[in-house]
């Protein structure tokens, strides 16, 4: 669940290009107690450069805090049909918080485990803050399995931004009358349509292709990742504006307002995965990584940043008309 999906900059993107709005059921949720979020240091101000974003460092908590329970997971029994209808309902039930933009409902269903975990803080009030603009398209329920210790797990997936397709597979432990997330771990994103491939190797600091840079149009694009570098590195794939330049960006945080977020993923060394976008249309896209180099230095201003192209598909020939 890469909740708060980016940085500042890359949110504002983001809202930037707004797609329609997931349709949002009912939230039941739990009051939260009385509570302010955690105040902020006030320091001189600064020009910002890009950070990795919060997406990123979730997704690497994420991944720590789920390899504990990935065998457990793999080898537990599919749930009973009342257990798979309830986590079910439980999961829609968060997902309708968070398209609705009831957010202190979404943070009350939330364990303190899970906020510390994919947030850093136990604060609900700063989680509520950070679930700002997020929303889930398309979200569905699929499996789900139950545990010795009475949690479940619930296969889901759903759309990040208008393209990007996540499956996950979310823990939920009963708290009262409530179902509360108490973890997550990502899965292999699977849509289904007719799929192209494209491969990038991420190093200091660049990302190399593995093979071409320009695919056909069709329902499915992979992105390929394999960091093998000594750092963690990001995906981000952003459209840009006809003649606007990484360096523009870097040098003028406000040029993000101009700028399509069409999605994110994160490695950390050794680590490989997908990225998937589903319906990509035809046009030229930049990749861009903005972890903080050593030095401080964002990635991108060292280099690291890269393009792929999206052909239009070739309309189908119509079928030759027989002659008498």
């Amino acid at each position: 669940m890469t909740l708060g999906v980016s940085r500042a900059g890359i949110a504002s993107a983001q809202d930037a290009t707004p797609g329609a709005s997931p349709a949002a059921g009912p939230c039941d949720a739990p009051a939260l107690p009385p509570g302010t979020p955690t105040p902020q240091e006030v320091t001189a101000a600064t020009p910002e450069m890009p950070e990795a974003s919060p997406a990123a460092a979730e997704t690497e908590a994420a991944g720590e805090a789920t390899a504990v329970v990935t065998e457990e997971a793999a080898q537990a029994p599919p749930a009973d049909e009342a257990t798979t209808a309830t986590a079910a309902a439980a999961a829609t039930n968060l997902a309708n918080c968070i398209n609705g933009g009831n957010f202190e409902g979404a943070a009350a269903l939330m364990t303190t485990n899970f906020m510390q975990t994919l947030f850093g803080t136990g604060n609900p009030y700063d989680v509520v803050g950070a679930l700002q603009g997020t929303q889930f398209g398309n979200f569905t329920t699929g499996a789900v399995s139950s545990y010795a210790d009475g949690s479940v797990s619930v296969d889901v997936t759903y759309l990040q931004t208008e393209y990007q397709f996540i499956a996950e597979r979310w823990t939920l432990v009963q708290d009262g009358e409530y179902w509360k997330i108490d973890n997550l771990e990502s899965q292999s994103p699977q849509p289904e349509g007719d799929t192209g491939v494209l491969g990038f190797v991420l190093t200091e600091y660049a990302f190399t292709a593995a093979g071409a840079t320009e695919i056909t149009e069709m329902p499915v694009l992979l992105l390929h990742a394999a960091n093998q570098g000594a750092e963690p590195h990001e995906m981000i794939v952003l459209k840009l504006p006809e003649g606007m330049t990484v360096d523009q960006l870097l040098a003028d945080e406000s040029l993000f307002s101009q700028v399509e977020f069409i999605g994110q993923t994160f490695y950390e060394p050794g680590q490989e995965g997908d990225m998937a976008l589903v319906n990509l249309p035809p046009g030229t896209y930049t990749l861009v990584c903005f972890v903080t180099a050593p030095d401080g230095q964002p990635h991108a201003a060292k280099g690291m940043v890269s393009e792929f192209t999206v052909d239009p598909a070739t309309p189908a020939s119509p079928e030759a008309t027989p002659t008498s």
